[in-house]
């Protein structure tokens, strides 16, 4: 069982799902701050492009983490990959509304 934790697809994953935690919460900060908020359906269809580039960088962010030979289970580790992706999200996603 720990050959298959350990393995680095499982790896890879787990940290792909933690910083797309820090997505949804960076879109639950923004939906509680502002006055009108869309769905994170609508959010994230909002301009594929942009989501297209935060998808790529979560995905980024998590292979980089497995390349530094880091073990991906700690406290500091998940932290890093959440802030990543809610700082990423944060950088290159907009939402319906946002002035460029």
């Amino acid at each position: 069982m720990t050959e298959i934790i350990n393995s680095g697809a499982i790896q890879f994953l787990f940290a792909v799902f933690i910083s797309l935690i820090g997505l949804v919460a960076h879109w639950f900060k923004r939906a509680k701050s502002e006055d009108s908020f869309a769905s994170l359906k609508d959010y994230l269809a909002h301009n594929p492009m942009t989501t297209f580039r935060t998808i790529s960088g979560l995905l980024a962010a998590s292979a980089g983490v497995l390349a530094l030979g880091v073990d991906v289970y700690t406290s500091q580790t998940i932290s890093s990959i959440f802030l990543a992706g809610y700082a990423i999200d944060a950088f290159a996603n907009e939402a319906p509304g946002d002035k460029k």
